[in-house]
């Protein structure tokens, strides 16, 4: 009665060993096929009625298959992104009349170049925000909170040209190459004369950047066909890779 009781006890013990030598190639096979894809333990390997797994083979599982991660989010959203172009722009807004405060007063310290350090300087610091909102903070949806203070700032920094030197511009040249005189203007019914002498500085201040924004396109008529011809190798070339 003994033999046959150590007989059975053998049997076991060689039945369990079994077991977690088919679970360990099963879950090798598994690995060895899906690698990009982290699955649950159950959904590899079904355990067999009646047997029961030792705690090498369960522990084995659960520590090679960690529990299913969702994919985090790599770009804002609709709004978000909206949320940060508003920004931008409100800081825009409010600095065109900071700009034109600070010009103002500069200008009283040195009447010919106070506007053009103004419109330098709000220039200029275009520079160092894009290097930092490109190249300094996290390309992440974690980083919200740095790109709407950077954005927000940058706004405030670079739209003084407008009111510190442009429009002083515009006022000048009307005056001086068209006949603008403040001084004949009616408060409440205005002046067509001098509204037209106006729009001609107005013109002649946006008519020369837009011509010269026209020129500079010139040279894609000779560069243009080649970029659009690797662009399009490129992207038959990432199609047969994928």
């Amino acid at each position: 009665m003994l033999h046959f009781e150590n007989m059975d006890s053998l049997d076991n013990r060689c039945r369990g060993s079994m077991v977690e030598h088919r679970a360990a190639n099963a879950f090798a096979e598994a690995e060895m096929f899906l690698p990009l894809q982290r699955r649950d333990a159950n959904a590899i390997f079904q355990k067999p009625k009646g047997c029961c797994l030792s705690g090498a083979a369960a522990l084995m599982i659960s520590v090679a298959t960690p529990p299913v991660q969702k994919k985090k989010k790599s770009s804002f959203d609709h709004h978000s992104a909206a949320a940060l172009f508003s920004l931008f722009a409100a800081g825009c807004a409010i600095e065109h009349m900071f700009g034109g405060v600070v010009a103002d007063r500069i200008s009283l310290l040195y009447p010919h170049s106070g506007r053009i350090m103004c419109a330098q300087f709000s220039a200029f610091m275009g520079i160092p925000f894009s290097w930092f909102l490109l190249r300094v903070v996290p390309q992440s949806v974690s980083s919200y909170f740095t790109f709407a203070v950077t954005l927000f700032l940058m706004g405030s920094a670079i739209s003084w040209n407008s009111t510190a030197s442009n429009a002083p511009v515009v006022g000048i040249l009307a005056e001086k190459l068209y006949g603008y005189d403040a001084k004949s203007v009616d408060p409440m019914l205005g002046s067509a004369k001098e509204a037209l002498a106006l729009s001609k500085g107005l013109f002649s201040l946006m008519a020369l950047p837009f011509g010269l924004c026209c020129l500079f396109y010139i040279p894609l008529y000779w560069t243009f066909r080649k970029d659009l011809e690797n662009a399009r190798i490129a992207s038959i070339k990432e199609t047969e890779v994928i």
